[in-house]
């Protein structure tokens, strides 16, 4: 079962100022974004063909309909060798399970809407602060589906170091708003012109779902905004049964 980063996830800046994301191996863009996925297009592999449909771990059903053509340049939304297939889709969410999970965002971020391929690739938030230069992710999966948090973890920080260069600080475990959560730094270095940048994530141990949220930004930036960052994973709602409840009868 894979648990590691996506498409949505913006764990690492790789090459600066080329494209939005594109990645399956735990390394995100994360400044200005170019060519960036329709709201019903997505970026599959080469043996997808139209007419097929995917399944997520969630259950989520993502219907193939066309394939557009391959791309091979980084200029591409599809830029990953093992996905460089742009297709159009649509999704059909799971009838089993549907995220509560919501974020108080601070007000320097404005929300990035979500694309078809992004939502099946369980990314419930992307928001990005131009103040700041900070970009955030956050994916949820259901939490039936996660039987060891411990390797859930482990296999988060796995795809992170998949970005080359890195330096990761060990997991931490805390609780945020009641809620169990664990924690680490990683710091990605990429030895060229671009600078390094660190993510520091959070998994949220939720009752229904577990939560992972990654806030990203320049390493040598972020110094004076790293607790807010940390900060950001208690504006989360949604994860417990209390807060679901209350939600409901308002």
């Amino acid at each position: 079962m894979r648990y590691g980063s996506s498409f949505c996830q913006l764990l690492l800046g790789v090459v600066v100022g080329l494209h939005a994301g594109a990645s399956f191996a735990g390394a995100m863009v994360f400044f200005e974004p170019g060519p960036r996925l329709g709201p019903h297009q997505g970026c599959v592999a080469p043996t997808v063909k139209a007419g097929d449909t995917l399944e997520n771990v969630d259950g989520d059903r993502l219907v193939v309909h066309s394939i557009s053509g391959k791309f091979a340049s980084n200029f591409s939304p599809c830029a990953a060798a093992d996905h460089p297939l742009l297709a159009e889709v649509e999704l059909v969410e799971s009838a089993d399970f549907r995220s509560a999970f919501t974020l108080d965002l601070p007000a320097s971020f404005a929300q990035i809407p979500l694309s078809d391929f992004e939502r099946f690739e369980l990314c419930r938030i992307r928001a990005y602060s131009g103040h700041q230069h900070i970009w955030l992710a956050a994916q949820s999966w259901d939490r039936r589906r996660v039987a060891d948090i411990d390797a859930f973890a482990a296999e988060q920080k796995r795809a992170q170091s998949l970005a080359g260069d890195i330096t990761q600080t060990s997991t931490e475990s805390l609780t945020i708003q009641g809620i169990p959560a664990l924690r680490w730094e990683t710091e990605h270095k990429p030895h060229s012109i671009e600078p390094n940048t660190s993510a520091v994530s959070t998994v949220l141990i939720g009752d229904s779902e577990v939560v992972v949220l990654t806030v990203t930004g320049i390493t040598w930036k972020i110094g004076k905004y790293r607790d807010e960052m940390a900060r950001m994973a208690e504006g989360a709602h949604g994860l417990t049964k209390e807060v679901r409840g209350s939600s409901s009868g308002r």
